[in-house]
């Protein structure tokens, strides 16, 4: 039975992207239709990242590779573009202002930049990290960039030259999670500590928060208002400076997605991405598109 182990949402909102751990990638539109659905990994696809111009989205093939898949009028098209000058390939990031900048973080320990369709990278950001690297996350105005890995380190870099701004070892175990807030004063964290930390950009903690279980996943809404986080227990929670409300994940999903302040969780959003009913987002247990049905369902990502 297989197993959502990574969601987005496009920024503008019409296209949600799944990847499972038998290495289907599934695509929804934003009304719940199934756009996409093919097996493009002998594994799981553990990792995407839609561009900001919501056209091109990366995705981790089984560690060896991050692939491209692009939206064209004919319908979503696997590109030419493979990157592979790496072992153990683990988070894709698209930066939020440039189009075609893309950080790939392994697990052995450094980030590549790459850039304008290039398959070598622009920048290698090395010296920060000792251990595997769980997550990165741009500045909004994308100047800087947060990692984290299996020692408990919080990295912020620049990102125009790969500078070290400060490296600070705020967890006591692995860290898997990191955002930065969408207004840029404040960054989170969250690892097997169980704890999840509130961060400003000078590196000083302000805030911990101890949740039940190990932290998968931690991200921001588009307001900063609230953050969603996944933890171990398969347990949803949605964080706020006044509140903190808890909800189990549906059934075979260990992870979710934001849309503005809405997120595939909570029933009373109404998005609720899942492998049973009541589900806006269905996901089949196997995949129900052939390749000659694709095309025609997606004509509506022809210009006008």
């Amino acid at each position: 039975t297989s197993r959502a182990v990574a969601a987005d949402w496009s920024p503008d909102g019409r296209w949600l992207a799944v990847g499972m751990d038998d290495g289907r990638l599934v695509i929804f539109a934003e009304n719940g239709d199934l756009v996409f659905d093919q097996d493009l990994s002998e594994a799981d696809i553990s990792d995407l990242s839609w561009n900001k111009d919501s056209e091109v989205l990366a995705f981790v093939n089984a560690g060896a590779s991050v692939n491209f898949l692009e939206a064209t009028a004919e319908g979503w098209q696997l590109t030419d573009r493979v990157l592979n000058s790496f072992d153990n390939a683990s988070v894709v990031r698209w930066s939020p202002v440039v189009a075609d900048k893309l950080f790939v973080a392994t697990f052995d320990n450094t980030i590549h930049l790459y850039t304008e369709g290039e398959i070598t990278p622009a920048l290698t950001f090395v010296d920060g990290h000792d251990d595997w690297i769980r997550d990165v996350a741009w500045s909004p105005d994308g100047t800087r960039f947060v990692s984290c890995d299996d020692q408990g380190y919080v990295v912020v870099w620049q990102a125009t030259t790969g500078k070290i701004l400060h490296r600070r070892r705020g967890h006591t175990d692995y860290v898997r999670t990191v955002d930065w807030h969408p207004e840029g004063h404040t960054l989170i964290s969250g690892g097997d500590d169980n704890q999840l930390i509130l961060w400003d950009t000078a590196g000083q903690v302000i805030n911990k928060i101890t949740l039940d279980d190990w932290i998968y996943q931690a991200r921001y809404d588009a307001t900063g208002a609230a953050i969603g986080v996944v933890t171990k227990s398969n347990t949803f929670f949605h964080v706020t400076a006044n509140d903190r409300i808890a909800t189990m994940l549906p059934e075979m999903v260990s992870c979710f997605a934001w849309r503005e302040n809405s997120n595939t969780v909570t029933l009373e959003d109404g998005r609720v991405l899942a492998k049973q009913l009541p589900a806006k987002y269905l996901i089949p247990e196997a995949s129900a598109l052939k390749l000659a049905q694709m095309a025609p369902v997606n004509l509506a990502l022809e210009p006008g």
